[in-house]
């Protein structure tokens, strides 16, 4: 997230830290009305894959972490 937001601010963009934010970055995007650069545009994309697959994961060991515990009585 941190990434995202500091490219953006680059080119003049203040983009609000949030999860709820960051999973429609591409629709504020679009409402923000700024022109962004092909180039800028496909650096973005990159980062937001890479943060929606560390989403995926963290939801996978979270779930791992819930069946252990509901599954050990002593943790």
């Amino acid at each position: 997230m941190s990434r995202i937001g500091a490219t953006l601010l680059e080119f003049g963009m203040s983009f609000p830290k949030s999860h709820a934010k960051m999973k429609v970055l591409f629709q504020w995007l679009a409402e923000h009305g700024e022109p962004i650069p092909p180039m800028l545009l496909l650096e973005l994309r990159d980062h937001h894959n890479y943060y929606l697959k560390l989403n995926k994961l963290i939801l996978a060991q979270e779930k791992k972490l819930k069946e252990i515990v509901d599954n050990d009585e002593q943790a």
